[in-house]
């Protein structure tokens, strides 16, 4: 890897920092607009897939409303935190390739 880039914060490094908070942004907004079902899969066939209320159960999650999460989606107990560890340790990679 060239050592000119090692130490610098790329766009990729930025949106990933900023996904979660795009996510909220986005998932309000369609809210506001009307729009609930944002699972193409669902609007294709009519059927749910293993995802669907994951969005759902994570916003649950992060207002503390466990019980509300797992009745969306019980997979979001598994999801949730393997992401949330994912995200971190990105996070602390990219801290750490810029020091």
């Amino acid at each position: 890897m060239d050592k000119h880039y090692k130490n610098k914060i790329s766009f990729i490094d930025i949106v990933i920092f900023l996904a979660p908070i795009l996510i909220i942004i986005i998932r309000r907004l369609l809210l506001k607009c009307g729009v609930q079902e944002v699972c193409l899969w669902k609007l294709l066939t009519g059927h749910e897939c293993l995802g669907c209320g994951m969005m759902t159960a994570i916003f649950y999650m992060m207002k503390g409303e466990f019980l509300s999460a797992f009745h969306s989606n019980p997979l979001s107990f598994v999801v949730a935190p393997i992401l949330l560890y994912c995200w971190l340790k990105y996070l602390i990679d990219v801290i750490n390739r810029v020091k």
